[in-house]
Protein backbone atom coordinates (compact mmCIF):
# COMPACT_ATOMS: atom_id res chain seq x y z
CA UNK A 1 0.00 0.00 0.00
CA UNK A 2 2.54 2.85 1.06
CA UNK A 3 4.05 2.60 -2.97
CA UNK A 4 1.07 3.97 -3.69
CA UNK A 5 1.42 6.99 -1.96
CA UNK A 6 4.01 9.94 -2.77
CA UNK A 7 6.50 10.48 -0.30
CA UNK A 8 4.29 13.12 1.86
CA UNK A 9 1.66 11.46 2.19
CA UNK A 10 3.31 8.32 2.86
CA UNK A 11 4.97 10.22 5.92
CA UNK A 12 1.40 11.62 6.86
CA UNK A 13 0.18 7.92 6.65
CA UNK A 14 3.15 6.39 9.22
CA UNK A 15 2.61 9.76 11.44
CA UNK A 16 -0.87 7.93 11.50
CA UNK A 17 0.05 4.63 11.97
CA UNK A 18 2.33 5.93 14.97
CA UNK A 19 -0.53 7.87 16.57
CA UNK A 20 -3.47 5.13 16.45
CA UNK A 21 -1.02 2.20 17.56
CA UNK A 22 -0.99 1.15 21.49
CA UNK A 23 2.46 1.23 23.21
CA UNK A 24 4.49 -1.44 22.02
CA UNK A 25 2.44 -2.08 19.26
CA UNK A 26 4.05 -3.63 16.37
CA UNK A 27 3.61 -2.14 12.52
CA UNK A 28 4.28 -4.93 9.45
CA UNK A 29 4.88 -2.81 6.44
CA UNK A 30 5.25 -4.73 2.98
CA UNK A 31 6.62 -3.07 0.18
CA UNK A 32 7.96 -3.99 -2.98
CA UNK A 33 11.70 -3.68 -2.22
CA UNK A 34 13.88 -1.86 -4.51
CA UNK A 35 16.90 -4.08 -4.15
CA UNK A 36 15.59 -6.51 -5.39
CA UNK A 37 14.31 -4.43 -8.62
CA UNK A 38 17.69 -3.55 -9.08
CA UNK A 39 18.93 -6.99 -8.80
CA UNK A 40 16.91 -7.61 -12.02
CA UNK A 41 17.87 -4.60 -13.57
CA UNK A 42 21.44 -6.13 -13.06
CA UNK A 43 20.66 -9.31 -14.60
CA UNK A 44 19.63 -7.28 -17.45
CA UNK A 45 16.27 -8.38 -17.08
CA UNK A 46 15.15 -4.73 -17.59
CA UNK A 47 11.15 -5.14 -18.62
CA UNK A 48 10.26 -7.81 -16.32
CA UNK A 49 11.56 -5.11 -13.49
CA UNK A 50 9.86 -2.18 -14.28
CA UNK A 51 6.63 -4.27 -14.95
CA UNK A 52 7.52 -5.25 -11.63
CA UNK A 53 8.82 -2.82 -9.39
CA UNK A 54 7.57 0.00 -11.59
CA UNK A 55 3.51 -0.17 -12.24
CA UNK A 56 1.50 1.93 -13.91
CA UNK A 57 -2.00 2.13 -14.89
CA UNK A 58 -3.73 3.98 -17.79
CA UNK A 59 -6.95 3.48 -16.10
CA UNK A 60 -6.44 4.01 -12.26
CA UNK A 61 -4.20 6.73 -10.82
CA UNK A 62 -3.86 4.81 -6.97
CA UNK A 63 -2.50 1.60 -9.38
CA UNK A 64 0.53 3.33 -9.80
CA UNK A 65 3.87 3.18 -7.38
CA UNK A 66 4.31 6.85 -6.77
CA UNK A 67 7.25 5.73 -3.94
CA UNK A 68 9.99 2.84 -3.68
CA UNK A 69 11.40 1.82 -0.59
CA UNK A 70 14.34 -0.31 -0.02
CA UNK A 71 15.17 -1.17 3.93
CA UNK A 72 17.12 2.02 4.76
CA UNK A 73 14.85 4.35 3.51
CA UNK A 74 11.88 2.71 5.11
CA UNK A 75 13.81 2.64 8.44
CA UNK A 76 14.31 5.77 8.19
CA UNK A 77 10.66 7.28 7.93
CA UNK A 78 9.78 4.72 10.72
CA UNK A 79 12.56 6.07 13.15
CA UNK A 80 12.30 9.60 12.19
CA UNK A 81 8.23 9.10 13.11
CA UNK A 82 9.35 7.80 16.39
CA UNK A 83 8.85 4.04 15.79
CA UNK A 84 12.32 1.20 17.27
CA UNK A 85 13.34 -1.78 17.18
CA UNK A 86 13.41 -1.55 13.08
CA UNK A 87 13.86 -5.17 11.44
CA UNK A 88 14.17 -6.82 8.12
CA UNK A 89 12.03 -9.78 8.31
CA UNK A 90 11.27 -12.64 5.56
CA UNK A 91 8.15 -13.86 4.27
CA UNK A 92 5.57 -14.81 6.17
CA UNK A 93 8.13 -14.81 9.73
CA UNK A 94 8.03 -12.24 12.33
CA UNK A 95 5.70 -11.15 15.27
CA UNK A 96 2.82 -9.67 13.67
CA UNK A 97 -0.21 -11.31 14.17
CA UNK A 98 -2.10 -12.89 11.07
CA UNK A 99 1.14 -12.62 9.05
CA UNK A 100 -0.32 -15.82 6.94
CA UNK A 101 -2.84 -13.51 6.35
CA UNK A 102 -0.95 -10.41 5.19
CA UNK A 103 2.07 -11.75 3.42
CA UNK A 104 0.59 -12.94 0.20
CA UNK A 105 3.44 -11.53 -2.17
CA UNK A 106 6.28 -14.09 -1.32
CA UNK A 107 8.91 -12.45 -4.09
CA UNK A 108 10.36 -8.71 -4.20
CA UNK A 109 8.79 -7.53 -1.35
CA UNK A 110 10.48 -6.37 1.50
CA UNK A 111 8.99 -7.36 4.79
CA UNK A 112 9.72 -4.98 7.66
CA UNK A 113 8.85 -4.66 11.25
CA UNK A 114 8.60 -2.08 13.90
CA UNK A 115 7.57 -1.25 17.16
CA UNK A 116 5.50 1.89 18.51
Amino acid sequence: FLEHLNKNDAKKFIKECYRALKPRGILRIVVPDLEAAFKKYKEGKTEEMLDTFFYTSDTYDFHMHKYNYNFQTLKKLLEKTGFVQVKKQNYQKGECPDIDFLDIYPNNSLYVETRK
